[in-house]
């Protein structure tokens, strides 16, 4: 519905034009225990099981090179204050992969990872709170259910409707970074809450998620040639 409406209201589309079918790319999240595994997933990326997992989405092209430095700083001391806490720190596809921001910063030494596809997903399932700005890694993490953080030191006014809802908590310092990663882990009535409020985001963002978004595209296109033989006969 949230995409349709912006359809509907910013283009010259009529209502009749516009099916809603889901996402077919997130079918599969539907029972992600079915396709990931927590334990192979740290095993594989050299993990501690033994301690809690952060992922941190990156997304530097949001924000000058000054402000991308302030974030950076803010995770990292943050973190620093968590004995039991590793964090992950997933490049954007569209930043420098070799990850030379966040290594040239020696406070703190995350695992630094690159690249597209599924290894996003697995870090989601994996995580124990995801870190991120106005991305659809946030989408993706609400479908998971997982604790969200926006990270957001520039203070600018946030697109991240979600916030409203508090599908998320919004973090604009290393103090609040703190009490947010804080609250998520030892406050189970405010991660209830946020879960609860990423379900009804979702609902109307992703439509029915069900894994049958595929199934819906492929019998409209079947419809659609059976009509357009029906008009041709």
């Amino acid at each position: 519905e949230y995409t349709r409406n912006i359809l509907l209201d910013r283009g010259n589309i009529s209502c009749e034009d516009v099916i809603i079918t889901g996402v077919p790319r997130y079918d599969f999240l539907v029972h992600p225990e079915r396709v990931f595994s927590r334990e192979v997933i740290f095993r594989r990326l050299n993990l501690d099981p033994g301690k809690k997992l952060i992922t941190w989405m990156t997304q530097t092209h949001a924000y000058s090179v000054e402000q991308n430095n302030q974030n950076l700083a803010a995770v990292y001391s943050a973190l620093k204050e968590f004995k039991d806490i590793q964090l992950v720190v997933k490049l954007h596809p569209g930043e420098d992969q070799r990850g030379t921001l966040y290594k040239n910063n020696l406070t703190f030494c995350p695992t630094i990872i690159g690249g597209m596809g599924h290894i996003t997903y697995e870090l989601i399932y994996a995580s124990d709170i995801v870190i991120t700005h106005y991305c659809t890694t946030a989408i993706e993490s609400m479908m998971l259910r997982k604790p969200l953080i926006v990270l957001d030191i520039a203070n600018g006014p946030s697109r991240a409707d979600y916030l409203d809802l508090g599908a998320a908590v919004l973090v604009h310092d290393k103090a609040s970074l703190i009490k947010a990663i804080r609250e998520l882990f030892s406050d189970e009535a405010f991660k209830k809450s946020m879960i609860q409020a990423q379900i009804a985001y979702i609902t109307g963002t992703n439509f029915n998620s069900d894994g049958l978004a595929s199934k819906r595209i492929a019998d409209l296109v079947t419809q659609t040639i059976e009509n357009s033989l029906k008009i041709r006969e």
